[in-house]
């Protein structure tokens, strides 16, 4: 026998053309999504918008009519994408419904969708706004990182602990790090995930397209101090310039954001378009999609026709007609493919959260990314891009999907916990008030065991005052 020891054979999965973009548009919201498609009808003239009632409007016979002319499609040119990997890779492969992108649901159930309030919530996050842009900028595999870092952000958008240390910390390799967080340095205004102001005030500088020789990036560099204490006199002398040289340079540094991360903190939306409503129909839950908003396209038929017979067109003609028809199955794909996901994940949400959806928010169970991930035969991450900035509208308010993925204890979710630590508080003897020793005993009556910290970390963020402060004489 040969016991000589090989190489191990690995296989690696190959992010595709096709995936890499149903990734990105899986992140998207659908305010965001319908911008993108109104941008992409302008730039692809083989793509056009279609009304409900056309017949020839689906996707799947313009995909057939394309394979089934007189010439046969030209996979070295991508006319529709021919590898088999170019296929869903999220869910499931080609649908039997038409390729049209549509807004199906609320139209259906005779109910137009509307932007709905929600309350201003204190418990907005990096990972409500900050997140999904994000995601849009780095690869598919680097989803979980982006996570991570987001994490680290103080509440001016600051990390203060190194690369080195995150990386030691976390075993995410630092090349991979660095990369993902110089990506996150550049989102708008710049700066955020830098260490301390002064390096994010210099990102700003180089984003706007300041070199290091200008007299903006150095007085940031090289005279900080001098500059918050706004001695420009002695700025002017050390450097041997005019004074108002220095006073214009430090006007146009005073236009750079010195907190990058409060304006994804600090206001919560106010309005918000529900990507879904989960409604009673029938003796079950069932999720409506509220996606009417959404532009109807399809693939143009003067461009099928010059696929179909490329003998009756110039080569030229026909080239760019093959090249705009790929791109437009490749669009149209990644957007049926959002949709599909999107719909077999909400599906997984309201058997999860069945008891949630008859009694309320204390009723949310825990659940992980990962149960999900598990059940719909998908990566952690794709879900992660899934639930990013979309909503829910339910009987009990709007919810982000992202609140559907909490932890939790005693089987009860952190928002459910919450709201029981804002009802005993809310039903005590105002004259004595219970301590927060006291909440953690009865919670733990209820099977939920949580230390003192985290009910008075929880009482905080609800923007409840300690017993004291609540105290009436």
């Amino acid at each position: 026998m040969n016991f000589e020891q090989r190489p191990e054979l690995r296989t690696e999965a190959r992010l595709t053309p096709q995936l890499v973009l149903n990734l990105k548009l899986l992140v998207l919201p659908g305010l965001d999504l319908q911008q993108l498609i109104e941008n992409e009808l302008e730039q692809n003239p083989a793509l056009e918008m279609t009304e409900d009632n056309d017949e020839n409007a689906g996707f799947e016979s313009a995909e057939s009519e394309v394979q089934g002319g007189s010439g046969e499609p030209d996979v070295q040119t991508g006319v529709l994408g021919g590898d088999p990997a170019e296929e869903f890779d999220i869910a499931d492969l080609l649908p039997q419904d038409s390729w049209e992108v549509a807004g199906s649901g609320a139209e259906e159930n005779g109910k137009e969708s509307v932007i709905a309030e929600i309350i201003p919530d204190a418990r907005i996050t990096y990972h409500d706004i900050l997140l999904p842009k994000l995601l849009t900028e780095i690869e598919p595999q680097d989803t979980h990182i982006a996570e991570e870092i987001v994490e680290w952000l103080d509440e001016d958008g600051f990390i203060s602990v190194p690369p080195e240390k995150i990386s030691e910390l976390t075993g995410i390799a630092l090349e991979k790090l660095n990369r993902v967080l110089d990506m996150l340095q550049r989102i708008p205004p710049g700066g955020i995930g830098c260490p301390d102001m002064r390096s994010a005030l210099l990102k700003q500088l180089n984003l706007r397209g300041y070199d290091e020789a200008s007299l903006e990036y150095r007085l940031l560099s090289e005279h900080w101090e001098l500059v918050m204490q706004q001695n420009y006199r002695k700025l002017a002398g050390i450097l041997q310039i005019d004074i108002s040289n220095v006073e214009k340079a430090v006007k146009n540094i005073s236009s750079l954001e010195p907190r990058p991360g409060r304006q994804f903190t600090s206001v919560s939306p106010e309005y918000v378009m529900p990507d879904f409503s989960i409604e009673w129909q029938d003796g079950k839950f069932v999720a409506i999609e509220q996606d009417s908003y959404i532009p109807r396209i399809r693939v143009a038929r003067r461009f099928i026709e010059i696929v179909q017979h490329p003998q009756s067109y110039p080569a030229e003609t026909v080239a760019f007609a093959r090249k705009k028809v790929s791109d437009a199955l490749m669009f149209l794909r990644a957007i049926e493919s959002r949709r599909r996901l999107l719909r077999r994940l909400m599906d997984w949400i309201i058997r999860r959260q069945s008891t949630f959806l008859q009694h309320g928010t204390q009723f949310l169970r825990p659940a992980k990314l990962k149960e999900a991930a598990a059940d719909l035969g998908v990566h952690p991450a794709t879900v992660s891009r899934a639930i990013s900035g979309k909503y829910v509208e339910t009987q009990f308010g709007i919810f982000k999907l992202r609140d559907f993925f909490e932890t939790g204890t005693g089987g009860v979710a952190r928002t459910g916990i919450k709201e029981k630590i804002q009802a005993l508080i809310a039903a005590e003897d105002k004259s004595s008030p219970l301590s927060d020793e006291e909440i953690c005993e009865r919670l733990q009556v209820e099977g939920i065991k949580i230390s003192r910290r985290t009910v008075a970390k929880y009482r905080a963020e609800l923007g409840i005052p300690g017993s004291d402060e609540r105290r009436r004489v």
